[in-house]
């Protein structure tokens, strides 16, 4: 097995998802570092352990086109042969960003979906549709990118219909890994305080906790 190494090149998401305690740990400011700045920590990276093999692990790699694409232009005009991954929101991807992520060694995207019920995707504030989720699929596959989407149970709102809708979703889009978490309240987030307020916290030791 080759060695994977991990990168944070962005902190915050202007997003406001329920469930989601990005806010709680970097703020809800984004804050970038350029594409030069991380193409020399991968440099370094290289030249200090052979690294080719990079997980970047911001919450959303594609907030900012123009810094995608300078990112993958430097790739290509160094020759850089590097194989990575990303996680995505699908209404910050267009075809062409995806084809020049591609060619730039991105091997893989991950999509955050959560739900096939739009109304439970309004009610946790994910703030996608349902178009928006299948063009995104859609164009990272037409791309040549492997896709994982990750789905959600147990979201407030939602019932056995909601999802089986999320099971119909997830075979429409024909993704090569789906995954799917248990709906988690952690502290901080809007679905914590609800959860509290209702009286839905039968621990709050987080040890007994299942999140997968």
């Amino acid at each position: 097995e080759l060695p994977v190494f991990s990168v944070i090149t962005s902190r915050g998401c202007p997003a406001n998802c329920s469930f989601c305690a990005s806010s709680v740990v970097w703020a809800r400011k984004v804050r970038q570092r350029s594409a030069e700045n991380l193409l020399a920590e991968m440099e370094f990276l290289e030249n200090m352990y052979g690294a080719k093999h990079f997980n970047i692990l911001d919450d959303t790699f594609t907030l900012n086109k123009q810094r995608v694409e300078k990112f993958c232009e430097l790739l290509n005009r160094h020759n850089k042969a590097y194989c990575w991954l990303v996680n995505a929101r699908v209404n910050t991807v267009s075809p062409e960003m995806l084809r020049k992520m591609m060619q730039a060694g991105c091997k893989n995207i991950c999509f955050g979906v959560e739900a096939g019920d739009d109304a439970v995707r309004k009610q946790m504030g994910k703030g996608i549709t349902r178009q928006s989720i299948l063009e995104a699929h859609r164009w990272a596959k037409e791309a040549g990118l492997v896709v994982s989407s990750f789905f959600m149970v147990g979201s407030p709102g939602e019932n056995w219909e909601s999802i089986q809708k999320t099971l119909e979703l997830s075979r429409m889009l024909d993704t090569d890994y789906p995954s799917c978490t248990i709906a988690t309240p952690f502290p901080g987030t809007a679905f914590y305080t609800e959860a509290e307020q209702k009286g839905w916290l039968l621990s709050k030791n987080w040890d007994e906790y299942i999140t997968t």
